[in-house]
């Protein structure tokens, strides 16, 4: 019952719209004119003024046919990781790519253009439910920052679905990670480096020999490090004077996150200080971790909604952040749904045109499910 035509063009229409993090606005005004098109009552937060953004979060109420029923949330956020002003489309039978110059911006355009043909479908089929709520929200390449502004106490929802995962359909994410920014600066001290080396103490390789002594990568089965960037020094004939890491520490258990930062610190400033250094290593929480592999009452919904499809539905577990951490950790249990998008953040993203029509088919499978749901 997925009108296949015209999803297809609302996500090529969302996808030429140019929308990076903090900069949404044109994104915003179009999704506000389209909803309004519907009758539907849209309102704009001021999210965008918090965070040095030009535009804030979307919300979009689809007012109840049953007050009984259960009122659900849809998410999907609105900027892409990286610019996509010179974004050429390359549309084959079944699948929707780029020319290999940019991203695609399926990640999360897949995801809001579903939420748009779930309002459509909403009207057409006079979809019986509690109360449906399309929150849109902005920043989440950039920290989440739009979900974390988010006013939950304004939302009516009982359960949400985050539509931004690229795995199968029919797979759902119900356990994420806690993820720690870390900056890590180590000094040394400059001179010349043809002339008087030995007066010197190389910043860059002090914090390679640091780095040697940390665990790199996945750590455990639950928890992965990464050193992303490094910058310092000056030119080649100084010996550099400073250096700046910049790194994320990631795990599904929240009390290992914390203990492995501490115990990175600790290995690191001890190597440093060891070879004549001074450094400073420090970390921020972006997020908390969530784990709603215990709330049946989403199982169900899945499970019965992914059958009504001819699908199978699991839960599963994944390394990547994403709104449903910052969304649960405010109190209201959300899970990600997967997509199907494919090689996210790279010139190869694409989506398959099948994943596209079975993923808003699986979200109209939802609402009907809720339908035997009660507050």
């Amino acid at each position: 019952m997925i009108n296949e035509k015209r999803l297809i063009e609302i996500f090529l229409k969302l996808i030429a719209i140019n929308s990076p993090s903090k900069n949404e606005r044109q994104l915003v005004d179009y999704l506000t004119a389209y909803l309004q098109n519907l009758n539907l009552t849209v309102s704009e937060d001021k999210t965008g003024e918090k965070i040095g953004g030009n535009s804030g979060n979307l919300l979009c109420q689809i007012p109840a046919t049953d007050a009984s029923l259960l009122p659900v949330a849809f998410f999907a956020h609105l900027d892409t990781v990286k610019d996509t002003a010179k974004l050429k489309i390359k549309l084959s039978e079944d699948l929707i790519t780029t020319d290999g110059s940019t991203i695609l911006g399926a990640d999360d355009k897949v995801g809001v253009a579903i939420m748009l043909e779930l309002a459509h479908q909403c009207q057409e089929q006079n979809l019986k439910h509690g109360g449906i709520e399309l929150i849109f929200t902005v920043a989440e390449e950039s920290g989440l920052e739009g979900a974390k502004q988010l006013d939950i106490e304004a939302l009516n929802a009982k359960v949400g679905f985050v539509l931004d995962s690229g795995d199968q359909i029919g797979s759902y994410v119900v356990q994420g990670p806690t993820e720690y920014e870390i900056i890590i600066e180590v000094y040394g001290k400059a001179a010349h480096a043809g002339v008087e080396p030995e007066k010197g103490l190389n910043a860059i390789y002090l914090a390679a020999q640091a780095l040697t002594s940390l665990p790199m990568g996945r750590i455990d089965e639950l928890t992965t490090f990464n050193v992303g960037t490094i910058e310092g020094g000056e030119t080649t004939n100084i010996v550099p004077v400073y250096v700046k890491l910049q790194g994320e520490l990631r795990s599904l258990n929240e009390k290992r996150a914390e203990t492995y930062v501490q115990q990175l610190k600790q290995l690191f400033e001890a190597k440093i200080q060891e070879l004549g250094g001074r450094s400073r290593f420090t970390y921020n929480k972006i997020y908390s971790a969530f784990d709603v592999s215990r709330h049946e009452t989403i199982h169900k919904i899945m499970s019965k909604a992914a059958q009504g499809i001819g699908i199978v539905a699991h839960g599963v577990s994944r390394g990547g952040g994403s709104d449903a951490n910052i969304l649960n950790a405010k109190g209201l249990p959300t899970i990600n749904l997967g997509l199907g998008m494919e090689e996210e953040h790279t010139s190869k993203e694409k989506i398959a045109i099948g994943n596209l029509l079975k993923g808003a088919k699986l979200v109209v499978a939802i609402i009907q499910t809720l339908s035997q749901f009660k507050k």
